[in-house]
């Protein structure tokens, strides 16, 4: 007799891995900005999110490994330095989720329904994310890549018209304006992912589905 249990976590580690897979496939069609050029509105992330929401931190960390991996196989403008910078910061965003987890499970629980879970997966997420990328960002330009980045960031703050006399005085604008980037890419990432979650959970396999959501006890 199978195991219900090992046939669960089989299911979930084969999802994780086909939302992976997809994720590398959407990485590939990114929307790049005009003057940060290795700044990508990234598909990809919405496919993160949502194994995280669907499945759960663990197997949402599973894809966003796979995704990463992917990144490093294709050829990309920054090897190795940009892939892992995408997994930083969807990493710092998960973290921003697991929070509002633990806050849900503390202080909102039954009080709360989806609007609210929604608002604290953006706040929590924008905050951890533009954070944790603020500081690895200025580590990357002023003591890392300097010469690979801060003669770029140097031309990209003198269009937008700001009087720069120092490599920190490029680097913290760039840190800044990155920032303000890495807080729109929040909403960009999840708002598309909790509504195909709510999608999936009505489809008769959705509605068995063992969701994180599930799990911390939403009203939706």
């Amino acid at each position: 007799m199978q195991n219900p249990v090992s046939s669960s976590r089989n299911r979930q580690i084969a999802a994780s891995a086909s939302l992976g897979a997809l994720a590398v496939i959407l990485s590939q069609v990114s929307l790049p900005l005009t003057l940060f050029g290795f700044l990508r509105f990234d598909l990809a992330e919405v496919i993160d999110v949502l194994s995280f929401l669907l499945l759960g931190p663990t197997w949402g960390l599973l894809t966003l490994l796979i995704h990463w991996f992917g990144l490093n196989v294709f050829p990309s403008g920054i090897p190795i330095v940009g892939p892992f910078m995408k997994l930083l910061a969807v990493l710092s965003m998960f973290l921003g989720f697991w929070i509002t987890g633990k806050i849900w499970k503390l202080l909102v629980g039954k009080k709360g329904g989806g609007k609210i879970f929604l608002s604290l997966l953006l706040v929590n997420g924008a905050l951890v994310r533009v954070g944790i990328m603020g500081l690895a960002n200025f580590l990357l330009f002023m003591f890392l890549l300097p010469e690979s980045y801060l003669p770029f960031l140097t031309g990209v703050v003198g269009k937008l018209g700001f009087d720069v006399s120092s490599n920190i005085q490029v680097a913290w604008i760039s840190v800044g304006l990155i920032s303000i980037f890495n807080a729109i890419h929040v909403p960009f990432s999840v708002i598309p992912a909790y509504i195909l979650l709510k999608r999936i959970l009505k489809t008769p396999a959705g509605r068995i589905a063992n969701s994180w959501e599930n799990r911390l006890g939403l009203n939706s």
